[in-house]
């Protein structure tokens, strides 16, 4: 009966450790694919923010044309030329800083979204390991305790793995069949 106990709760234990490593890792998968949109969002927002930055500058150089023109100055030379220059050039500064600023953002999106599937697989992959383990050592305490595997543990008293035992179960700890109680039933095969 222990022997039976024992590999039902080495098959529950394994089985855990199976389902808590599915469960982690569909936690971590989900996390990623919302980071991974969030990567997406702030993509397209940082879009629309160099766009509307690049009107801006060009609203602006038009405005100061526009003045300069009124004014009677020519813009395509000297000092008015200058300015509508530093316009731009300053202007594109400011739009290369938001680009580099989005793609910084872009890149810890991904980043932590990537870190996740991988902490995912690690669990998917750990709770597989530690299945393993739990039935291993199981296995080498069987063996430890004189039988040469946990499935020779598990079959001694039965006539074959798979095939009823004809023991009955004894409160009183024995019946006339000579046997001290045990397990009926099935035994499974290993």
């Amino acid at each position: 009966m222990a022997t039976g106990a024992l590999v039902a709760f080495t098959a529950l234990s394994a089985g855990m450790s199976i389902y808590q490593g599915v469960q982690q890792n569909a936690a971590y998968t989900e996390q990623g694919i919302n980071l991974m949109k969030q990567a997406q969002i702030a993509q397209q927002e940082n879009a629309y923010a160099v766009r509307q930055k690049q009107r801006e500058i060009d609203k602006a150089a038009a405005r100061q044309v526009m003045a300069m023109s009124k004014n009677g100055l020519n813009t395509s030379a000297g000092s008015p030329l200058e300015i509508l220059y530093e316009t731009y050039t300053l202007g594109q500064e400011e739009v290369d800083a938001l680009k580099r600023q989005g793609q910084a953002q872009i890149w810890k999106y991904t980043t932590d979204a990537n870190s996740s599937f991988n902490s995912g697989r690690s669990a998917l992959i750990g709770g597989a390991a530690s299945a393993i383990s739990t039935i291993a050592s199981t296995g080498m305490a069987a063996y430890a305790k004189g039988g040469s595997s946990l499935a020779s543990a598990t079959s001694s008293g039965a006539k074959s793995a798979g095939t009823a035992t004809g023991w009955s179960p004894s409160l009183s700890g024995g019946y006339s069949g000579g046997y001290s109680g045990g397990y009926s039933g099935t035994l499974p095969k290993f």
